[in-house]
């Protein structure tokens, strides 16, 4: 019997923030915390400093929480995407649902850019297959963990 997995795209709240602040990936978790910041901190500053808030359940379970920060006048987004356990579950569904998500990050914006910890392969790869350009590592933080930048243009 083949079992059929659920996304559902809904408006982020601070409940997913608490949600997300517990059981968000490694990986994700370790993004934040080399630049020094704490993740419950940083989850509320963004939401409070973006727009194209959303989240992700996947069977009613959260999977993923994102947003786009910058000024209101400015054409460069900062792009943000947070993820849980959940979210390896749709890996297809989920690559769908975030190009979406760019594309209307796009309709805004003429470009996006963002940090990705040099470390995160995994997701570096899935930024890669979305079309960002992604370049040299770079240290940053209070650690001088290695950063990537993202870019993506509307074209």
């Amino acid at each position: 019997m083949d079992v059929v997995m659920r996304i559902e795209i809904v408006p982020l709240t601070f409940a997913h923030l608490r949600i997300m602040a517990r059981t968000m990936r490694t990986d994700d978790r370790a993004e934040i915390e080399g630049l020094g910041q704490v993740v419950r901190h940083v989850l509320h500053r963004l939401f409070r400093n973006s727009t194209h808030c959303g989240a992700a359940r996947v069977d009613g379970e959260l999977a993923a929480v994102w947003g786009c920060e910058g000024e209101l006048v400015s054409s460069v987004g900062m792009p943000w995407l947070f993820t849980a356990p959940a979210v390896e579950r749709v890996p297809v569904g989920f690559f769908k649902t975030a190009r979406r998500q760019v594309a209307l990050m796009l309709r805004t914006r003429r470009m996006l850019m963002t940090d990705v910890l040099a470390t995160y392969e995994r997701s570096l790869r899935f930024f890669s297959i979305m079309g960002f350009e992604i370049e040299e590592p770079r240290p940053a933080g209070p650690h001088g963990l290695l950063y990537r930048r993202i870019r993506l243009e509307r074209v």
